[in-house]
Protein backbone atom coordinates (compact mmCIF):
# COMPACT_ATOMS: atom_id res chain seq x y z
CA UNK A 1 0.00 0.00 0.00
CA UNK A 2 1.07 3.44 -1.32
CA UNK A 3 2.01 5.94 1.82
CA UNK A 4 0.70 9.32 2.04
CA UNK A 5 2.96 11.69 0.63
CA UNK A 6 4.68 13.29 3.61
CA UNK A 7 4.02 17.22 4.24
CA UNK A 8 6.28 20.00 4.19
CA UNK A 9 5.95 22.42 7.13
CA UNK A 10 7.62 25.65 6.75
CA UNK A 11 7.83 29.04 9.01
CA UNK A 12 9.97 32.03 7.92
CA UNK A 13 11.50 30.07 4.84
CA UNK A 14 12.65 27.32 7.54
CA UNK A 15 11.55 23.61 7.03
CA UNK A 16 10.28 22.09 10.52
CA UNK A 17 10.79 18.86 11.35
CA UNK A 18 7.34 16.66 11.16
CA UNK A 19 6.40 12.97 12.67
CA UNK A 20 5.47 10.03 11.05
CA UNK A 21 1.99 11.25 10.23
CA UNK A 22 3.35 14.93 8.71
CA UNK A 23 1.99 17.10 11.84
CA UNK A 24 5.14 19.57 13.13
CA UNK A 25 7.25 18.46 15.74
CA UNK A 26 6.45 21.15 18.16
CA UNK A 27 9.18 19.35 20.86
CA UNK A 28 11.92 19.99 18.20
CA UNK A 29 14.34 22.85 19.19
CA UNK A 30 14.48 24.84 16.31
CA UNK A 31 18.20 26.98 16.26
CA UNK A 32 17.48 30.60 15.05
CA UNK A 33 13.67 30.91 16.00
CA UNK A 34 12.45 33.91 18.20
CA UNK A 35 9.45 33.82 20.74
CA UNK A 36 8.31 37.40 19.69
CA UNK A 37 4.91 38.80 21.94
CA UNK A 38 4.74 41.89 23.67
CA UNK A 39 6.77 42.92 26.20
CA UNK A 40 7.39 45.57 29.03
CA UNK A 41 11.05 46.76 29.87
CA UNK A 42 11.19 48.82 33.13
CA UNK A 43 14.15 50.92 35.23
CA UNK A 44 13.39 52.69 38.96
CA UNK A 45 15.30 55.66 39.60
CA UNK A 46 15.25 55.51 43.64
CA UNK A 47 15.38 59.08 45.26
CA UNK A 48 16.01 59.56 49.01
CA UNK A 49 13.79 62.18 51.73
CA UNK A 50 15.63 65.07 51.99
CA UNK A 51 18.30 64.55 48.99
CA UNK A 52 18.76 67.00 46.27
CA UNK A 53 17.93 65.71 43.09
CA UNK A 54 21.10 65.16 40.46
CA UNK A 55 21.53 67.10 37.50
CA UNK A 56 20.40 64.13 35.31
CA UNK A 57 19.01 60.87 35.40
CA UNK A 58 19.65 57.62 32.86
CA UNK A 59 16.93 55.10 33.12
CA UNK A 60 18.56 51.64 31.63
CA UNK A 61 21.92 52.78 32.10
CA UNK A 62 22.43 49.34 34.52
CA UNK A 63 21.12 45.87 33.65
CA UNK A 64 19.65 43.09 36.08
CA UNK A 65 22.35 42.17 39.09
CA UNK A 66 25.00 45.45 38.50
CA UNK A 67 25.18 47.75 41.11
CA UNK A 68 22.52 50.46 41.33
CA UNK A 69 23.86 54.11 39.72
CA UNK A 70 22.55 56.16 41.77
CA UNK A 71 22.69 53.62 45.10
CA UNK A 72 25.73 52.01 44.88
CA UNK A 73 25.23 50.40 48.24
CA UNK A 74 22.47 48.05 46.42
CA UNK A 75 22.54 45.40 43.31
CA UNK A 76 19.49 46.15 41.00
CA UNK A 77 16.76 43.54 41.20
CA UNK A 78 13.58 42.88 39.17
CA UNK A 79 12.29 44.81 42.18
CA UNK A 80 13.99 47.57 39.88
CA UNK A 81 14.75 46.73 36.40
CA UNK A 82 14.37 43.79 34.02
CA UNK A 83 16.91 45.25 31.55
CA UNK A 84 19.14 42.03 30.76
CA UNK A 85 21.90 44.74 29.09
CA UNK A 86 22.31 48.49 29.40
CA UNK A 87 21.81 50.81 26.79
CA UNK A 88 21.17 47.69 23.92
CA UNK A 89 19.31 44.23 22.63
CA UNK A 90 21.86 41.21 22.82
CA UNK A 91 20.85 39.25 19.67
CA UNK A 92 18.06 38.03 19.25
CA UNK A 93 16.09 40.45 21.15
CA UNK A 94 14.53 43.64 19.94
CA UNK A 95 11.76 46.00 20.61
CA UNK A 96 9.41 47.88 18.20
CA UNK A 97 8.36 50.56 20.63
CA UNK A 98 4.95 51.21 20.64
CA UNK A 99 4.73 52.73 24.32
CA UNK A 100 6.91 54.54 26.88
CA UNK A 101 5.44 55.78 30.03
CA UNK A 102 7.04 57.05 33.57
CA UNK A 103 5.37 56.55 37.25
CA UNK A 104 5.94 56.98 40.49
CA UNK A 105 5.81 54.86 43.46
CA UNK A 106 2.35 55.17 44.76
CA UNK A 107 3.46 56.29 48.28
CA UNK A 108 5.15 59.51 46.77
CA UNK A 109 3.96 63.11 48.10
CA UNK A 110 2.70 65.28 45.67
CA UNK A 111 5.40 67.90 46.64
CA UNK A 112 7.92 64.97 45.93
CA UNK A 113 6.11 64.65 42.16
CA UNK A 114 5.54 68.09 41.44
CA UNK A 115 8.93 68.75 41.86
CA UNK A 116 10.66 66.20 39.70
CA UNK A 117 7.92 67.20 37.11
CA UNK A 118 8.09 70.99 36.99
CA UNK A 119 12.18 71.12 36.72
CA UNK A 120 13.04 68.22 34.80
CA UNK A 121 12.54 67.48 30.46
CA UNK A 122 13.66 64.01 28.87
CA UNK A 123 14.84 62.80 25.96
CA UNK A 124 14.73 59.82 24.20
CA UNK A 125 17.83 58.64 21.62
CA UNK A 126 18.06 55.54 19.41
CA UNK A 127 21.70 56.17 18.56
CA UNK A 128 22.11 59.96 18.52
CA UNK A 129 19.19 60.91 17.13
CA UNK A 130 16.35 62.45 19.46
CA UNK A 131 13.23 60.20 19.18
CA UNK A 132 10.74 61.42 21.98
CA UNK A 133 11.15 64.88 24.74
CA UNK A 134 9.72 66.56 26.74
CA UNK A 135 7.80 66.47 29.91
CA UNK A 136 7.12 63.34 31.78
CA UNK A 137 3.13 64.17 32.04
CA UNK A 138 3.23 63.93 28.33
CA UNK A 139 3.30 60.18 28.02
CA UNK A 140 1.07 59.03 31.00
CA UNK A 141 1.61 55.43 32.45
CA UNK A 142 -2.00 54.50 32.20
CA UNK A 143 -1.51 53.19 35.90
CA UNK A 144 -1.88 54.69 39.27
CA UNK A 145 -3.97 54.52 42.40
CA UNK A 146 -6.93 57.10 42.92
CA UNK A 147 -8.41 56.71 46.47
CA UNK A 148 -9.91 58.52 49.67
CA UNK A 149 -8.65 58.21 52.95
CA UNK A 150 -9.51 58.89 56.53
CA UNK A 151 -5.96 60.66 56.97
CA UNK A 152 -5.93 64.26 57.20
CA UNK A 153 -3.49 65.16 55.13
CA UNK A 154 -4.82 62.59 52.30
CA UNK A 155 -8.07 63.01 52.48
CA UNK A 156 -8.35 62.28 48.43
CA UNK A 157 -5.94 61.52 45.97
CA UNK A 158 -4.48 60.67 42.65
CA UNK A 159 -0.97 59.21 41.29
CA UNK A 160 -1.48 58.69 37.79
CA UNK A 161 -4.70 57.18 36.38
CA UNK A 162 -5.46 53.52 36.30
CA UNK A 163 -6.68 54.11 32.93
CA UNK A 164 -5.28 51.54 30.14
CA UNK A 165 -6.74 53.93 27.31
CA UNK A 166 -4.87 57.06 29.15
CA UNK A 167 -1.77 56.29 27.19
CA UNK A 168 -0.11 57.66 24.43
CA UNK A 169 0.60 54.48 22.31
CA UNK A 170 2.77 55.13 18.50
CA UNK A 171 0.78 52.98 16.39
CA UNK A 172 2.18 53.32 12.85
CA UNK A 173 4.82 55.32 14.46
CA UNK A 174 6.10 53.02 16.44
CA UNK A 175 10.13 53.00 16.73
CA UNK A 176 12.81 49.75 16.40
CA UNK A 177 15.29 49.41 18.22
CA UNK A 178 17.54 46.83 16.43
CA UNK A 179 19.87 44.22 18.46
CA UNK A 180 23.04 45.55 19.51
CA UNK A 181 21.93 49.19 18.47
CA UNK A 182 22.27 51.91 21.37
CA UNK A 183 19.61 53.79 23.06
CA UNK A 184 19.01 55.82 25.78
CA UNK A 185 16.49 57.81 28.22
CA UNK A 186 18.17 60.52 30.31
CA UNK A 187 16.01 63.02 32.64
CA UNK A 188 17.45 66.39 32.73
CA UNK A 189 17.26 68.84 35.34
CA UNK A 190 18.81 71.75 33.85
CA UNK A 191 17.55 75.04 36.01
CA UNK A 192 16.87 73.60 39.31
CA UNK A 193 17.69 70.48 41.22
CA UNK A 194 14.66 70.56 43.98
CA UNK A 195 15.12 68.97 47.58
CA UNK A 196 12.93 66.12 48.28
CA UNK A 197 11.06 66.51 51.44
CA UNK A 198 13.29 65.60 54.59
CA UNK A 199 12.59 62.13 56.03
CA UNK A 200 8.75 62.03 58.41
CA UNK A 201 7.51 65.43 56.63
CA UNK A 202 3.96 65.32 56.67
CA UNK A 203 4.40 68.22 53.83
CA UNK A 204 1.97 67.75 50.72
CA UNK A 205 -0.50 64.99 49.97
CA UNK A 206 -0.16 61.64 48.59
CA UNK A 207 -0.75 58.36 49.15
CA UNK A 208 1.79 57.65 52.26
CA UNK A 209 1.35 59.66 55.75
CA UNK A 210 4.29 61.02 55.80
CA UNK A 211 7.57 61.77 52.98
CA UNK A 212 10.06 58.78 52.69
CA UNK A 213 11.69 60.24 49.08
CA UNK A 214 10.29 58.55 45.80
CA UNK A 215 10.80 55.32 43.26
CA UNK A 216 10.44 56.52 39.64
CA UNK A 217 9.66 53.88 37.39
CA UNK A 218 10.55 54.57 33.30
CA UNK A 219 9.06 51.86 31.31
CA UNK A 220 8.89 50.66 27.26
CA UNK A 221 6.50 48.63 26.22
CA UNK A 222 6.35 47.01 22.75
CA UNK A 223 6.88 43.85 20.64
CA UNK A 224 10.22 41.98 21.09
CA UNK A 225 11.98 39.18 20.23
CA UNK A 226 13.58 37.03 22.46
CA UNK A 227 15.38 33.21 22.15
CA UNK A 228 13.39 30.53 22.58
CA UNK A 229 15.44 27.90 23.64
Amino acid sequence: MAMAPQRTVSMGGKAVPVDAQGRPDINAILGGYVDRGIWTYYYTIKIGAGSTVGTQYSFFGASIGQADPYNTSSTLTKLETNIPNANFFNPPRDLILDQLGFVFSYDTRVADMTSLLKNSYFEFKIDDKVFFEGGMDLHPSGVGLTGMSTQTTESAWNIGTANPQAVVKFGNFSKYIAPMQRYSLILYFPEATPTMLAAGSAGGTGTGTTATGLWLRAFMKGLTDRAVQ
